[in-house]
């Protein structure tokens, strides 16, 4: 599966980029935090490697001047990810074949 720390860090009112993680399903911790200019906030979410890009696209588009970072994460336990339809309305049932 793969698992990503994205980290983001935006001087501004992030409510809309919030907003948007959390109604596509993500997983989101705030922090409020103080920087050089200012009060701002700190985003965390634990992604799927291949939600990178999306994740991205909605910082670009509601915080085009975050600062954010993306971390390989090597084990976690817990999380809330987007829930994907299956394409197969039915579950192959491999790896219970018996015998050679």
């Amino acid at each position: 599966m793969g698992l990503s720390l994205i980290r983001i860090i935006t001087p501004r009112d992030a409510t809309d980029l919030i907003n948007y993680l959390r109604a596509a399903g993500y997983g989101v911790t705030v922090l409020d935090a103080q920087g050089k200019q200012g009060p701002g906030k700190v985003i965390f979410s634990v992604i799927k490697r291949k939600n990178i890009r999306d994740v991205e696209n909605a910082i670009h588009e509601f915080a085009p001047k975050a600062f954010y970072s993306v971390e390989d994460i090597r084990r976690a336990a817990e999380g809330t990810f987007p829930i994907v339809a299956s394409s197969t309305p039915f579950r192959l049932n491999r790896g219970s074949r018996r015998g050679k």
